[in-house]
């Protein structure tokens, strides 16, 4: 995909209550220079995903649902050359995503 003719808009699956997933359209973000944007091509049910479903047991709803996933990088950051394996990233790759936590945050 030619990072020209992205869309400006992306369809998400957000948790907005327990048992209740809404599918709006959100504008794609600006990613910074140590971010990946990826054309998702598809994504697994997380078990947290289902606990939230479920009942909003880690108090995360609002949520947008299916961080396991697979696609195409669409757009790299100026920083990003190589996956966590060292192996080398370049636009028009498939990747499997997932959560690496940064350590920044007390969300992981």
């Amino acid at each position: 995909m030619n990072i020209e003719n992205l869309p400006k808009q992306a369809n998400v699956a957000i948790l907005t209550g327990n048992k209740k997933i809404e599918l709006k359209s959100l504008t794609l973000p600006n990613i910074n220079d140590d971010e990946i944007l990826v054309k998702v091509e598809a994504c697994g049910i997380c078990g947290t995903d289902v606990h939230e479903y479920k009942g909003d047991p880690f108090g995360y709803i609002p949520i947008q649902l299916g961080h396991e996933g697979t696609g195409t990088i669409v757009k790299l950051g100026k920083n990003i050359t190589h996956d966590f394996t060292g192996k080398p990233l370049a636009v028009g790759d498939k990747i499997v995503t997932g959560l690496r936590p940064c350590g920044k945050c007390d969300i992981f």
